[in-house]
């Protein structure tokens, strides 16, 4: 049988109320009295019963994580970023996916069995987000910061990170610059295609629809066979921006396939800074998204906001992307594109 919080206050000479004040951090202690008991708590290997905790403290110490899939490594690098940094705060996640582009947010939700909710790429939640807004509901948005809401966020800059993207590639020398976009419907990938069009203005550049691949529904389905297809057309450009390190290296294993030499006949960007992409021959340029920064800081802010009224500002959270120079890319030379 497991301690109870009597032998935990015996152990350190104090009340259980006291051991309780000490374990939910309710009330003053002397901080010497906060340490025995603490002490106590991990000797005798303490677990608070859960539905006691819940009534002193008025937290289930539970967060709901709604993310769009675990497939993609984007997701999965997010999620591991808030399930750890979860962890460290004592919190638990309940985590649930989306199906199809929607969901229907758990029964927790109406029944109050968490504190907040994390949400990523929430683009198509408008019925069951609206849930949340009505009632106020602690919720910070990841990847997207939906305007004319009150919702709070944490999202990379995507108009930047496009912008910075294409300028790098035409640094190097590259005019006739292609894209493999993802779906170009929903607003982050919609800002990430501006700021690529924004540079290639700048620069006195355009682009042809023939350059650009739309790769948001091929994903589901055959990607490589898609790619294999454009490549077949002969069509290709010098250099070629990827909105998602996973579709960049299967662009790179059907052109490597087919002949091309990467860096030296086609440049590749990447997106995501994936840990897969060091691992590649040649390693991936790419852009880095700060995912495991920006499932951190989500996580944090939500904190935050669940010690303060409901009826507080949102607050919202830009992160700068990042360049990250591998050998995936290279100066403009005559080659065959």
């Amino acid at each position: 049988m497991g301690a109870k919080i009597y032998d935990v206050a015996r152990l350190a000479g104090v009340s259980p109320g006291t051991v309780s004040r000490a374990i939910h951090q309710k009330g003053y202690i002397r901080q010497e009295t906060r340490k025995r008991v603490m002490e106590a708590v991990r000797k005798l290997d303490y677990q608070p019963n859960a539905s006691a905790t819940r009534l002193v403290s008025g937290k289930t110490h539970i967060l709901g994580l709604l993310v769009p899939n675990l497939l993609e490594s984007y997701y999965v690098e997010i999620t591991d970023a808030v399930l750890e940094c979860a962890k460290q705060k004592s919190y638990h996640i309940l985590l649930t996916t989306m199906r199809d582009g929607s969901a229907n947010l758990p029964d927790f939700l109406r029944d109050g069995n968490m504190d907040g909710l994390l949400v990523v790429t929430p683009y198509y939640l408008k019925e069951e987000l609206s849930l949340v807004s009505r009632r106020r509901f602690p919720c910070v948005m990841l990847n997207y910061a939906p305007e004319g809401t009150h919702f709070s966020a944490v999202y990379c800059d995507q108009f930047a990170l496009g912008y910075s993207a294409i300028r790098y590639l035409i640094e190097l020398g590259h005019t006739r610059i292609g894209f493999c976009t993802s779906d170009t419907n929903s607003p982050s990938p919609l800002k990430r295609l501006q700021g690529c069009l924004q540079a290639l203005r700048d620069a006195g550049l355009e682009v042809t629809s023939a350059h650009v691949r739309d790769m948001s529904q091929k994903l589901r389905k055959d990607p490589v066979q898609e790619i294999r297809d454009w490549i077949r057309s002969g069509d290709l450009p010098s250099a070629m921006f990827v909105f998602s390190d996973d579709i960049a290296l299967y662009l790179m294993d059907a052109l490597k396939e087919a002949g091309y030499r990467i860096p030296h006949d086609i440049s590749i960007l990447g997106c995501g800074n994936m840990l897969l992409s060091t691992r590649t021959i040649p390693p991936l340029t790419t852009i880095d998204q700060h995912t495991c920064e920006m499932g951190t800081r989500a996580v944090e802010l939500l904190l935050r906001l669940m010690e303060k009224p409901r009826s507080s500002p949102p607050v919202v959270e830009k992160i700068a992307p990042r360049l990250v120079i591998r050998e995936s890319c290279q100066k403009r030379t005559d080659t065959r594109c």
